[in-house]
């Protein structure tokens, strides 16, 4: 009789992805680190996302987006490989991020009270504002910029996920507004005003901030405190090490009115003239309280980022004329590190770098593509409020329904005044009403938008 982990091994995806482990599961469904046997069994990951009564249409649409998506070239994004459907599971095939996300190595520097040095914060800050830019250029919102889909790969960072919410937002059931905690989400979203580039760019200023202290911006004990949060209260400043410029920006990003907002393209082109001091460390866990070996334990040993893509590195170190050296190796210095007792030349590397990326990308004929359906538009939220209800109504009975609707505005009235009400007392209770998970889902979500109607009241009024 095979154990789980031998039974594992036998998954196969449309005869050719062969599941190897799972690597964790997530609002939009799980993920499963799998061989591709058709490229050498290279490891990929498999997103296995449950559908409910998707229509053709519905298929044919996810199935366009994806075609789209895998034309997609950029070194600072998470590859799409492939797509399709496995009985009520859409599957999702993309790059494999050995080094984890950001969120985990952010969470793990706090813990070891350290941080990244400026510098460090910068060079990560424009390689993920490069691949906003890039996607923007092709009309394309990510709509789910955080932390914990930022990934980290052979020195430099990768943004992923994008593919998953546009792929599922005509998708009712997966269109959901409030996915876990909304640290990261703007202001206009939360008043159903729209989602557009200006959200995305109200993220990026929320990922600098956390790249800053390893703490998010907009963090509160429940969900309702961090959504009032959002829509009242100024941000929090940056560390004082930060030169004003970039207080300046970052401030502006969290502008509570989009328009205020910087775009990616003329934030990529700011943060390209910032001068830096450079420093001697080579590694993103500086300033640690732990020993080296300790360090390496936790953490990836990444050197400057932008020089550790080959690519890139080849075309800069030919523009710069830098002597050629090994890439990913210890024992020497990377080109960046060339410009460690210049700080004008590494000021002209910065400019080069920020004006020169793009021309490096592997681009496809991708087309230009827009958004139908807005879900942080106020007609969506109609629609959704409307699902969520008969939905949930159906699944469990207008009893049921009534008792647990009840229930939840109770305590959610109660969040509201007591930051020790916490949202996973709240939902331990809901269980208890319901046994249907999918169910409590939809009455949350629910409950969620009417609380933030008041939410939203009190702030014009204020």
């Amino acid at each position: 009789m095979c154990t789980p982990d031998e039974a594992v091994q036998h998954t196969m995806y449309a005869n050719r992805y062969q599941q190897i482990k799972k690597l964790g599961q997530g609002s939009f469904g799980t993920a499963y680190l799998v061989h591709d046997t058709k490229s050498k069994h290279e490891k990929k990951v498999l997103k296995a996302i449950f559908i409910e009564d998707v229509s053709p249409n519905e298929s044919l649409d996810a199935e366009h987006e994806a075609s789209i998506l895998a034309r997609l070239r950029h070194p600072n994004i998470v590859r799409f490989y492939d797509s399709f459907m496995d009985a009520n599971h859409f599957c999702i095939v993309t790059e494999y991020c050995e080094d984890g996300d950001l969120d985990q190595y952010l969470k793990s520097l706090r813990k070891q009270r350290s941080r990244l040095q400026m510098d460090q914060v910068i060079d990560l800050f424009i390689q993920l504002v490069s691949a906003i830019n890039f996607l923007h250029s092709k009309k394309i919102l990510h709509r789910d910029i955080k932390t914990s889909n930022i990934f980290l790969k052979r020195n430099h960072i990768k943004l992923g996920d994008f593919g998953i919410s546009r792929l599922m937002m005509n998708t009712l059931d997966k269109a959901s507004t409030f996915i876990g905690t909304p640290y990261y989400m703007s202001p206009e979203t939360l008043r159903f005003d729209g989602y557009n580039m200006k959200s995305d760019i109200w993220s990026l200023g929320c990922v600098l901030y956390e790249l800053s202290v390893c703490k998010r911006a907009f963090e509160r004990s429940n969900i309702l405190q961090t959504m009032e949060a959002i829509l009242r209260e100024s941000p929090p400043l940056l560390p004082e090490r930060f030169p004003v410029k970039v207080q300046q920006l970052y401030l502006q990003m969290l502008s509570k009115e989009p328009e205020h907002r910087q775009t990616a393209a003329e934030l990529l082109e700011e943060f390209s003239h910032i001068e830096l001091k450079p420093t001697d460390k080579q590694k993103f866990s500086t300033q640690s309280s732990t020993s080296d070996a300790e360090s390496k334990l936790s953490h990836p040993e990444f050197r400057r980022s932008f020089s550790n893509s080959p690519l890139i590195n080849k075309h800069i170190r030919s523009s710069l004329q830098v002597p050629s050296s090994p890439i990913h190796s210890s024992s020497s210095m990377d080109s960046v590190d060339s410009f460690e007792n210049n700080p004008a030349g590494l000021h002209h590397f910065r400019h080069i770098l920020a004006n020169k990326l793009m021309e490096f990308l592997f681009l496809d004929d991708v087309q230009e593509t827009n958004d139908n359906f807005d879900p942080f538009s106020s007609t969506a939220k109609e629609i959704k409020t409307d699902h969520y209800r008969s939905k949930a109504q159906q699944l469990v009975g207008s009893e049921n329904f009534t008792q647990c609707y009840n229930y939840l505005h109770d305590q959610r009235e109660k969040q509201s005044k007591d930051p020790r009400c916490t949202d996973d007392i709240l939902l331990s209770g809901l269980e208890t009403l319901c046994s249907n998970s999918y169910a409590c889902k939809l009455i949350n979500e629910l409950v969620l938008h009417e609380c933030l109607n008041d939410i939203n009241e009190r702030t014009k009024n204020s």
